[in-house]
């Protein structure tokens, strides 16, 4: 009986191990294939699966080329004082060159959204080239050695990363060994470092577990077919908008409308810029009748009990 219940055990504790092993091992052969790539495309590993929004950029100089300040929230550009140089030299600050930048949007996780229900997070994603180049980088920029540091400096285990948190700005920083990961939100006057800490724990969990597809926007927007995309979810933002009982009823009557993915690109070369755009609806509502169908819903609705949903 001992040697059956030894057995047993051993057998458990192997697969487990194997388990966990093999979720390791899909994640690390994710990784080196997205960075294998023409364009390293780490980042898009980065991307939690509830972003309704993603800019990506074929690297920081394109960012800047575009204009940092046009694309950003000014409270990452004015919170992060090191992200111009970033751009200028890549390379230098330990960042890869040939990175894929992805710029996302997404609304609160449901532990934050009755306190910040009209909030939106930020968050930009750049593909590490050297880590320790990266780390003194910071260390200097920061001036994280001083007496008292406007930064707070933290390490995590689980998941496994490095937070750099503003003690007063409504801005976060976070990076493992493959992305670095900057973060505010919308309210930035109303700043809430626990938040932060929440939404940035969950991108690097989403990060750096062993599922074998990062998110939506990955199948669309990795490649070397453009230098600059923007993708929009509708889904995702539709089914995380909060709404009220009658905005709940519109989105129900319309959610076929809504279930879509938008992608856009733009190529340059030789001074010209050449840009190809893709609706990718979840059910086939794209026909002849499109414009007729919903033209009647909005009428049909505009004189049901819930037509106060279209007011706001």
């Amino acid at each position: 009986i001992g040697a059956i219940v030894a057995w047993a055990g051993f057998s458990f504790s192997g697969n487990d191990a194997s388990q966990g092993m093999s979720g390791q091992s899909s994640k690390s052969s994710l990784m080196g294939d997205l960075s294998a790539r023409r364009f390293d495309d780490r980042s898009f590993a980065y991307v939690p699966e509830e972003a309704f929004g993603v800019c990506s950029f074929s690297g920081l100089r394109m960012m800047e080329q575009v204009g940092i300040p046009k694309v950003l929230s000014n409270y990452l550009t004015d919170g992060v004082p090191f992200l111009g140089d970033l751009a200028w030299d890549p390379r230098s600050c330990g960042i890869s060159p040939d990175g894929r930048v992805l710029y996302f949007l997404q609304f609160p996780d449901s532990e934050f959204i009755d306190d910040r229900p009209h909030d939106m997070v930020f968050g930009l994603v750049l593909p590490i080239g050297n880590q320790e180049l990266l780390k003194e980088f910071i260390l200097q920029r920061l001036d994280l050695k001083s007496q008292s540091p406007n930064w707070k400096v933290q390490e995590n285990t689980n998941p496994q990363f490095l937070s750099i948190r503003h003690k007063t700005a409504h801005v976060s920083i976070g990076m493992d060994e493959h992305c670095l990961v900057l973060m505010t939100s919308w309210w930035d006057d109303k700043p809430d470092p626990s938040f932060l800490d929440k939404e940035m724990e969950r991108v690097f969990i989403f990060g750096q577990s062993g599922t074998t597809m990062p998110s939506s926007f990955t199948g669309r927007l990795a490649g070397s077919d453009y230098d600059l995309a923007l993708s929009l979810n509708g889904t995702n933002f539709f089914e995380k908008f909060k709404k009220s009982p009658e905005e709940e009823s519109l989105f129900s009557e319309f959610r076929d409308y809504l279930a879509f993915q938008l992608t856009l690109k733009a190529k340059e070369s030789t001074g010209e810029v050449s840009l190809s755009g893709e609706y990718a609806y979840v059910k086939p509502v794209l026909d002849s009748d499109f414009g007729l169908r919903i033209a009647a819903k909005l009428d049909e609705f505009r004189e049901g009990s819930d037509s106060m949903g279209l007011s706001g």
